[in-house]
């Protein structure tokens, strides 16, 4: 009787501690108004195991939402992304839904991605970049929207994360009509230190005199030429096309031809995303990430903006060069400057342009324009983020990863405080 009495004594502590555990859990996705989403691999494929190059398969649910924007283990396939950050113990995940979805009532789209933000403390720079764009520098079309997201893989908690709108050619992302075998379509293309490696040449990379590194071609895909039906001729011509209209925008910008300049290139949107870059001293403006796209018949423009993680007196921004809140970081070749020293990563665009008085004058009326608006924007992001549910879940977050306590939170009021002085030292020389 006594042995039976102990069995029973364990089996009520470990239903209790099952349910306390389970009790937890379910606090954490009732009480936070962060939207949950829960990735599940198909037969617990280990998440360890996941990679950047090969998708597996996944169901993907969304909760904590209205109910025409929850879903309910939708089939998917899921893999790793991102290079730098693919180190970091909290990696950021690339979502491909086999049918395609509106997430939060957003066009729909098979292509998703979760970003970790591990370069990024504060876990909000980028979002804050991309809001900013969003609500104020309309010149940058085709910005990603921004969520916060709890998540949760294989039934395990990872932490906040921020979902994004893959940037891609096709309708309702850069919707400018990319097709394959005509020479005169829309073009999606990115400069990238990662290009050389990982594109074909000649098919989906190319050079431009003046530039480090090499421009890959995202839209039309086309690594996917052949199963296109595409020869390696009209591949190459088509790599040729745009290849040879980028290399004239940039002559005319070397060469400072304003007239040929303006005349191939959309300098309102040039001017938009250096304002972006610049204010948040992105070290990263020249290396990767840097997007252009010219529509059929038409001109070319930048955006959309993308990866602000390496900016703004971030953690890994400190090593490289000046993070304080004055001075031109993007296009300055002073002391502290990305030119001096990070060189690998300056803009040789933005160096170029800001040596022109025609380009000077317009970012001036530009930024004095924004200015105050760029400030409501960074207020009203703030009081988003500043309820006690997102600090909850930002806590969380930091429980899961950092074991530090406030680290995220003085990272967000340093960010905040950082970007008003840099906006009131970028007015003040603007008005100079």
């Amino acid at each position: 009787m006594k042995k039976i009495n102990n069995l029973l004594i364990l089996s009520l502590i470990i239903l209790s501690i099952f349910m306390l555990t389970s009790c937890k859990q379910e606090v954490e996705e009732v009480f936070t108004k962060m939207p949950v989403m829960h990735i599940n691999l198909d037969k617990d494929y280990p998440l360890k195991n996941i990679n950047r190059e090969d998708y597996k398969k996944a169901t993907i649910s969304l909760t904590n939402l209205p109910d025409e924007y929850m879903l309910e283990e939708v089939g998917a396939e899921f893999r790793g992304r991102g290079h730098g950050s693919w180190g970091y113990s909290k990696k950021g995940y690339k979502i491909k839904f086999n049918d395609k979805q509106g997430l939060f009532g957003l066009s729909e789209n098979k292509h998703w991605v979760i970003v970790a933000g591990g370069h990024d403390d504060s876990l909000i720079r980028s979002n804050l970049a991309y809001t900013i764009v969003n609500d104020v520098l309309d010149n940058i079309k085709y910005q990603t929207a921004v969520y916060e997201i709890e998540v949760y893989i294989n039934n395990s908690y990872h932490g906040v994360y921020s979902l994004f709108e893959q940037i891609r050619a096709d309708k309702g992302r850069v919707d400018i009509n990319s097709k394959f075998n005509e020479l005169d379509t829309g073009y999606l293309i990115e400069y990238d230190a990662y290009a050389e490696a990982e594109g074909i040449k000649d098919i989906e990379t190319f050079t431009v005199p003046g530039l480090r590194y090499h421009f890959l071609i995202k839209g039309p895909k086309m690594a996917d030429y052949e199963e296109k039906g595409l020869t390696e001729e009209e591949a190459k011509a088509q790599n040729a096309y745009i290849r040879d209209y980028v290399r004239e925008v940039y002559a005319a910008l070397f060469k400072k031809d304003q007239a040929k300049f303006n005349e191939l290139a959309d300098a309102k949107s040039f001017i938009d995303m250096y304002i972006i870059h610049e204010l948040f001293k992105n070290s990263d403006t020249g290396w990767s990430s840097f997007y252009l796209y010219k529509p059929k018949g038409d001109k070319l423009y930048a955006g959309p903006a993308w990866d602000f993680d390496l900016s703004s007196a971030s953690r890994e921004h400190k090593n490289r060069g000046d993070y304080g809140y004055s001075g031109f970081y993007v296009s300055g070749k002073a002391s502290g400057s990305a030119y001096d020293a990070s060189n690998f990563t300056s803009s040789e665009l933005y160096i170029s342009l800001m040596e022109q008085s025609w380009f000077v004058d317009l970012f001036k009326e530009r930024f004095l324009e924004v200015s105050d608006a760029i400030k409501i924007s960074i207020e009203n992001y703030y009081n988003k983020i500043s309820t006690e549910d997102y600090i909850a879940a930002f806590q969380r977050d930091a429980e899961r990863w950092t074991k530090s306590s406030n680290l995220w939170e003085r990272e967000q009021r340093t960010l905040k405080y950082w970007l008003n002085k840099r906006i009131d030292w970028l007015k003040e020389w603007c008005e100079e």
